[in-house]
């Protein structure tokens, strides 16, 4: 008898956390939504140190943004990329970004490839765009190269 009270109660304190969760994540995207980016920062900051990944790429998204807290590129990247190391697939496809314009870090093709092609492997339809003008882009940059170091000897 007294296991099944300690399951009961241990599934209803997960539904309950689950339900409070999905609440202050709904007041937050709220408050984004009408303009009030300081409590949506201030309700989805204590959920991203909690580790929550969607709350980790929302706090990230309003550092690059500077909407209701200073502009940090650096902090951006930080949360962002918390959440991206979960698995969250926008955060990963915001890491493909991040490297490939350079947004707070060193630009590194390789590295956005590799944030992309995570996003891709999921279906995640902006990935297949960033990584497609990424390929682009970066073929264009070796094609130019290539042309300026082989002479034309078709004389």
């Amino acid at each position: 008898m007294r296991k099944i009270s300690v399951v009961a109660i241990s599934v209803v304190l997960s539904m309950f956390c689950t339900f409070a969760l999905a609440i202050s994540h709904d007041d937050a995207l709220k408050a984004y939504g009408a303009g009030d980016f300081e409590a949506a920062f201030k309700i989805w900051r204590p959920l991203a140190e909690d580790g929550d990944a969607r709350a980790q790429f929302r706090v990230g998204e309003l550092y690059i943004e500077g909407k209701g807290v200073a502009k940090n590129l650096a902090h951006a990247r930080k949360w962002i990329e918390a959440a991206a190391q979960q698995g969250y697939t926008k955060a990963e496809h915001r890491m493909g970004e991040i490297y490939r314009f350079g947004i707070g870090v060193t630009a590194n093709a390789d590295t956005s490839y590799d944030w992309y092609l995570r996003a891709v492997k999921k279906k995640y339809a902006p990935a297949d765009l960033g990584i497609s003008e990424l390929v682009l882009f970066h073929f264009a940059q070796t094609e130019e190269t290539l042309q300026g170091a082989v002479p034309d000897n078709r004389d």
